[in-house]
């Protein structure tokens, strides 16, 4: 999951992870965190987590940390922008194998990205055309087979090119 931290509260962080209600994030929740050693997070504050606890009439609680309570890719995301996307496209992108339009895109442009079960993606890139590029391309994938999103991509690092030619 992608969450926004929303607020302090108590020893913790009220999380929006785009659900009826806030998620609760302890500040220990985080590998080597300790209640002398916190991470230093902020209202507003991108995180990458994993729900550990899911009851009817009770919020949610996650972690940045897995099982054995290792960090494993969790944690605090800096920079980057975030996209909304569908949570049909989210499962497509985190499946196996790779999403392929954004295998052809990468091929060309640096970039990473976090996708979330909710629907989140955080894109963190160089530039700011890469960015716009892979936000462009999730945009549109949802609607576009993977040969067609192949064919968007190569035109997006097109038209990177002639941006960096241009400059």
């Amino acid at each position: 999951m992608l969450g926004i931290v929303a607020e302090r509260v108590g020893e913790g962080f009220a999380v929006d992870i785009r659900g009826p209600c806030h998620a609760q994030l302890h500040e220990t929740a985080f590998e080597g965190a300790t209640k002398r050693n916190k991470p230093a997070i902020a209202t507003g504050d991108v995180i990458y987590c994993r729900v550990t606890e899911a009851h009817r009439d009770l919020e949610p609680e996650v972690a940045c940390v897995d099982e054995a309570g290792r960090a494993a890719g969790f944690g605090l995301l800096r920079g980057g922008t975030i996209v909304a996307i569908s949570t049909g496209l989210a499962r497509r992108l985190l499946s196996n194998p790779p999403f392929p339009p954004l295998v052809a895109l990468g091929e060309r442009t640096r970039f990473e990205i976090a996708v979330g079960l909710n629907g989140r993606v955080w894109i963190g890139a160089p530039s700011p055309g890469a960015v716009a590029a892979v936000s462009q391309l999730l945009g549109a994938a949802g609607e576009l087979s993977d040969a067609a999103g192949c064919d968007l991509a190569r035109a997006l690092i097109e038209i990177l090119r002639r941006d960096d030619d241009d400059t």
